[in-house]
């Protein structure tokens, strides 16, 4: 995501599925620390009403497309060579290909300001970013449980403590 951030500026909100990286869906649906970590920074969390392909399904069909384009049959040297194949293809998917579905622009042609959210971000200053009375204020909204064990244990994500 910092990655993501660093080309194309802090969204003002981003969309989820209901993975466990985004909170804790086994017990408590409790946000997980990525989860806050996004909250700090300002950004707002959605998570989508149907799970995938459907409820992401412009993501996931760039997801597919970016896989067959940009990893099948590839075999990079290193890490570093992978990202750089991987923004390769995804700037000429965004700025060179022609789709016909937007009158033949490429899709950074036909939304240009898709191309940064105007909010730059920069990792030496993500602690100045960071507002912990924003998390504070988005748990304070939430009534948050946890299941007990008719033995009395409390459940915490996957483990059980007493």
């Amino acid at each position: 995501m910092r990655r993501g951030f660093l080309q194309c500026g802090l969204p003002q909100r981003v969309s989820l599925d209901h993975d466990t990286v985004f909170y804790d869906n086994v017990s408590s649906l409790f946000p997980t620390l990525i989860h806050l970590w996004l909250v700090a920074l300002g950004v707002e969390v959605r998570f989508i009403q149907h799970p995938p392909p459907r409820g992401h399904s412009r993501i996931e069909r760039t997801h597919r497309t970016v896989h067959q384009q940009g990893l099948e049959g590839q075999h990079p040297a290193d890490g570093m060579a992978l990202q750089r194949g991987l923004d390769e293809r995804r700037e000429f998917l965004g700025s060179r290909y022609l789709s016909s579905s937007l009158g033949g622009r490429p899709p950074l042609v036909a939304f240009p300001e898709a191309r940064h959210s105007g909010r730059p971000y920069r990792l030496e200053w993500e602690e100045e970013l960071l507002d912990m009375q924003r998390v504070a204020d988005y748990l304070a909204h939430v009534r948050w449980y946890r299941r007990v064990s008719s033995q009395g244990q409390v459940a915490v994500g996957a483990i059980c403590t007493i």
